[in-house]
Formats: C-alpha cells, structure tokens, sequence
C-alpha cells in the first residue's frame, strides 16, 4: 500500500546494535522512485512508484530474480492487486490510467492497457475517476474508485458492478487520500470522512461489500491510521498520541511494541499476513524516534532489529523469512 507522504525528515540518530543483527540488501533499480509494494499472484511482492517521470513497476520470479517495466504515458503507479495477470492503476497528476501486467515466472514483464468488457456505467464510472485503487485479497479483485466530489465507491471487477450502497463515503478533504485494501470480498478503508455520521477531524475505518457500507469499531480511536494490512483476518495500523496501536476489524486491540513513534510520521506498518488474527509472528516495521525498526512478536516477547533508512514508505513480507520495504524511496530485501 501506498502511505501518503509528510516531511521533511531529518536523518536520526541511531540507538545501538541490533538485536539480531539482520543485514538488508539494497536492490539498485537506477532512478526508480518507489512508494509502494504489494502482495501478487503465487506470493510474489511488486514495488512500484515511477522513472524518469513515467510509472514504474518491478516484480520478482521465485529465484529473486527482478522484472522492470516502464508503463506508457507519464506520472506514478498508485496501486496494483494480484491476479492471474496483475492489475496495475497509474496517475499522471489529473487522471487515472488502467492496465495489467504479466505476472514473472522466468521472463520479462509485459504490460498493455486494460479493457474491460463490462456495462457501460461501470466503464463510465472508472474512466470519470480521479482516483482508483485496484486491489485483491484471496482471488477476486476489487476497485476502489474516487470521483471528482470526493465520493468513495467499490467496484467488482469480474461482474461490473458497483456495490450496494457504497457511494455514502465522502473524503472530509481531497488531499487526504485514503487506506484501501480487501479481504476475501469485502474492501477496507480507512481515512477521515465527512460523511455517514464520521467526525471529519479523526481517522476511521470501513467495510464495504455486496450488503453495503459499514463503519468499523466506532469505539476505538487513532490519531493517524498508516496501514491496512492483507487478507480477510486485516489489522488496521496506525498510532495513538505517537505510540503503535493495532485493532482486528471485529475491534480487538493487537499487541504492539513499547516503543515511541516519529512525531512527524508515526507510520505502523503491518508487514506479515497474519490468519485467525495469530498474534504470534507479527511484523510490523514502524517509523520511531529512533528510526525505522522492524519487531517481531514471539512467544517469548518482541524482538527488534534496527533498519537503514530515514524515511518509510512500505513494508511487506513475501514469506515468514522474506521481507521488502520501501525507504526513502528505495527498495530493500531481508532475509530473516
């Protein structure tokens, strides 16, 4: 997922040694400029952003091998979603722009503009769009899409169709982009809204599916909200008056690490896919006042190891021993 951005950051000073003493691997990608990563089809992780001022995006067979492909026209990717043959939604600074992507096996990526064959509102609505996330959870992906009001509606990609009641979110500002992800077949969103009763001034979470739009946990409180992690069992992230918190979409609050977050980007950051809500082999990678750091919970407590970069972008693990993150808009491999 793609963290909208705050600065600046100076560079911090570092606490001592690692706990673990883990060694991240630089991946040079030339004058790539990341902002995001995501989970495609088979596990594989994508990192995406733009270069040389076009959209950008790079995928790994199960060797590690690395696969670029700069997509037509100019601007950034703003997400893409796992597929049979991945989704991939660009922005050129007006507009958004659709395409898929092949998924790497033992060559190149190949890259052509999407076309969908469904009803002519659906079309109507997605090519009016400012904004689009397109985004998959188990195998079925879903849109997310932003019109020029500021109104938040979720589209099914295999049927067209829009979802029941889910134009009722309106953004409390256009500049504040929200957190979107999916589950199984349900979309999750989080950000602040001035709409459906939501308190313009805090960030809150969302459901939207086929019964339609559902606010999430109205009980608990975030001051910022920086992650909506993979899969059906999700963890929206953030922090409370600058520590971590963690809640399950049923509004039971995660385990998180004692620790002080960033006063400028206190970024949580749910790195591993986590089922039933395991508590145990949680990952998250944060932006502290010691700088970035990834924690692990275990059964004997967390463990933490202290990671190069000043400024976090996006963390995902591809396996329980594999983990990306995007750091000043560089990617960074680590094997665990």
């Amino acid at each position: 997922m793609r963290r909208q951005e705050k600065g600046p950051f100076p560079a911090r000073r570092r606490p001592p040694t690692n706990v673990r003493g883990v060694e991240p691997v630089r991946i040079d990608l030339g004058s790539a400029v990341l902002d995001g990563l995501a989970k495609v089809w088979g596990g594989r992780v994508t990192a995406f952003g733009s270069k040389d001022g076009a959209p950008f995006i790079v995928s790994f067979s199960d060797a590690g091998d690395p696969f670029e492909a700069v997509l037509p026209g100019r601007g950034t990717v703003t997400s893409v979603a796992g597929w049979e043959r991945s989704l991939v939604v660009t922005h050129d600074g007006q507009r958004a722009h659709r395409f898929e992507a092949s998924t790497p096996d033992s060559g190149p990526l190949s890259v052509e503009p999407e076309d969908i064959d469904h009803v002519a509102d659906a079309r109507r609505g997605l090519e009016a769009a400012k904004w689009i996330w397109a985004v998959c959870g188990d195998e079925d992906p879903l849109y997310a899409v932003l019109d020029e009001g500021g109104w938040l509606r979720a589209l099914d990609f295999n049927s067209g169709d829009w979802m029941p009641d889910s134009s009722g979110l309106r953004l409390a500002s256009p500049d504040q982009l929200p957190l979107v992800n999916q589950g199984d077949s349900t979309l999750y969103i989080a950000g602040r809204f001035s709409s459906q009763g939501a308190d313009p001034a805090l960030p809150t979470m969302w459901m939207l599916n086929e019964y339609g739009t559902k606010q999430l946990n109205p009980h608990v409180r975030f001051t910022e909200i920086s992650d909506v992690s993979d899969y059906d069992d999700a963890w929206f992230a953030g922090s409370l008056d600058g520590r971590p918190q963690l809640v399950t979409t049923e509004g039971d609050l995660g385990p998180v690490p004692d620790v002080d977050l960033d006063p400028i980007a206190p970024t949580v950051l749910v790195a591993s896919r986590q089922y039933q809500y395991d508590t145990v082999g949680i990952r998250l990678v944060l932006q502290t006042v010691h700088g970035i750091q990834l924690w692990t919970s275990t059964a004997d407590g967390w463990l933490r190891e202290d990671l190069p970069g000043n400024v976090l972008q996006a963390a995902r693990c591809d396996s329980s021993t594999s983990l990306w993150y995007v750091a000043d808009h560089e990617l960074r491999h680590v094997t665990l």
